[in-house]
């Protein structure tokens, strides 16, 4: 019998298990509900060029694994969404999920952060680079009780008086939800 990982006490358990033997957790095969239910739409949209589909898919699904919460799922997932946004140049889509990453979950990385910020001066959108740092110092003074660093400070100054004098309209995204990006 196939064989599959707990999502919460990472045990090696049956596929099909409805109930972990070890922990009991219900329906606790990792990455069991994305395989049968996500993937193979994702794969198909992804044959048939709809590359924005499943993009949508792979958010929804992204979304769907938080809520489970299956960490391991969010992971691989995220993962995908990354490299669907980078070949596709879906860039607002791409920083947001890369500051989310680095931002507001704990299975997050910081290095998604420095990631955001690099693409959105190679791409040349100061809109996305202020929402990096703008999010960035959300982050920190929830958290930390820390303003914007040192050597931020007259980068994003520059950036806000541009959105003042009218020279840059800073990015919003979608209110936060899984039907965010459709029709964007």
């Amino acid at each position: 019998m196939a064989e599959g990982t707990c999502m919460d006490c990472d045990a090696d358990i049956e596929y099909n298990a409805h109930e972990c033997p070890f922990c009991g957790l219900d329906n606790p095969v990792a990455l069991r509900w994305f395989r049968e239910c996500y993937e193979p739409d994702i794969k198909q949209a992804r044959e048939n060029g709809k590359l924005s589909l499943a993009a949508d898919l792979l958010f929804e699904s992204w979304y769907d694994a938080g809520s489970i919460p299956d960490y391991y799922a969010w992971g691989e997932i995220h993962r995908q969404l990354i490299t669907i946004y980078q070949e596709n140049k879906m860039y607002e889509r791409l920083i947001f999920q890369l500051c989310y990453s680095a931002t507001f979950y704990e299975h997050g990385s910081p290095q998604d952060g420095y990631d955001a910020l690099r693409i959105s001066k190679e791409i040349g959108r100061e809109d996305l680079e202020l929402y990096c740092y703008n999010e960035f110092d959300s982050f920190n003074q929830r958290f930390y009780n820390k303003s914007t660093p040192d050597n931020m400070i007259d980068r994003v100054d520059e950036l806000s008086n541009k959105v003042l004098r009218g020279e840059l309209i800073p990015f919003n995204p979608p209110e936060f939800g899984v039907k965010m990006w459709k029709d964007q």
